[in-house]
């Protein structure tokens, strides 16, 4: 039996990255045994959870890097420790449940609404001009449109609406300030763990995965004690709160239960090491 399960996206089995190894490593060398696993071959027969059509041993403990809250709570329900908790995947993953929570704490943060038909004109009265379109459960800058125009507008609603299941869609207030940048917090633990500046000069958005660039970035006090609220509030233990930037203040923009740390390597600063200290408290 695994003392641990390391989940990750079925994509990382698709593309062959070696990722999820570098977790593996990780726990192996502090002594772990650990597995990593993939969610589309989880099933069950009754009471018994099955993998790749065999019944297996439940782990004291499992890591997840991948948004399916569905499994999370199956394994919560079997007594598995799940870091991070379903419900906490399930609400981040939610851009605009995790929005309109937020508006109940006084956290800046852009003017947004839930796509139900608006048209156009109604969009650049409470957004401005340009503004943000984003696929409500997207992830790595995909599914995030700059929208300057009807005819942009019109073009990306049409996209949304051919998904076999249509698209939620977040319409967002653009920080035209903030254009190709964001500050990334990694939480973990209830620490700020590593703050780095993400800067990408051909494009809006600012993702690593889209060509962004990284940079570390020191914080204040009064930015750290910002980042942690925010992650108490969704009981983030492991993941990242990522923010705009309006002249000097920081404008939360969103969380993220399995956030990337790559650009973290080439300051050696290593977050695989740092998640499995936080992991190895649960298995004394």
């Amino acid at each position: 039996m695994a003392d641990a399960w390391l989940i990750y996206s079925d994509y990382f089995e698709y593309t062959g990255q070696e990722i999820p190894k570098f977790m593996l490593d990780s726990f192996q060398k502090s002594g772990v045994n650990a597995q990593i696993l993939y969610p589309q071959y989880f099933s069950s027969s009754g009471n018994e959870l099955l993998y790749k059509d065999k019944f297996i041993e439940l782990p004291k403990i499992c890591l997840f890097r991948c948004q399916n809250f569905n499994l999370a709570g199956m394994l919560e329900n079997k007594g598995v420790r799940v870091i991070n908790q379903s419900k906490t995947i399930k609400l981040v993953r939610d851009k605009i449940k995790t929005h309109t929570l937020l508006q109940n704490f006084d956290i800046s943060q852009p003017k947004f609404l839930s796509y139900n038909g608006q048209d156009y004109d109604f969009l650049v009265n409470a957004l401005g001009t340009p503004f943000i379109l984003k696929d409500n459960f997207g992830k790595e800058g995909k599914g995030v449109f700059l929208i300057s125009s009807k005819k942009e507008f019109d073009t990306v609603i049409g996209e949304f609406q051919k998904k076999e299941f249509e698209a939620e869609v977040l319409c967002q207030e653009f920080i035209s300030l903030s254009s190709g940048q964001d500050i990334r917090f990694y939480i973990i633990d209830n620490a700020v763990s590593a703050a780095g500046k993400r800067i990408n000069e051909n494009d809006f958005r600012s993702n690593i995965a889209l060509g962004g660039m990284g940079e570390l970035y020191k914080p204040s006090k009064s930015e750290v004690d910002l980042a942690l609220k925010i992650a108490r509030i969704l009981n983030l233990e492991v993941g990242s709160v990522d923010f705009l930037i309006r002249n000097d203040e920081l404008v939360f923009c969103e969380a993220n239960t399995s956030a990337g740390f790559s650009m973290f390597y080439q300051f050696d600063i290593n977050m695989n090491d740092k998640i499995t200290e936080y992991v190895l408290k649960f298995l004394k």
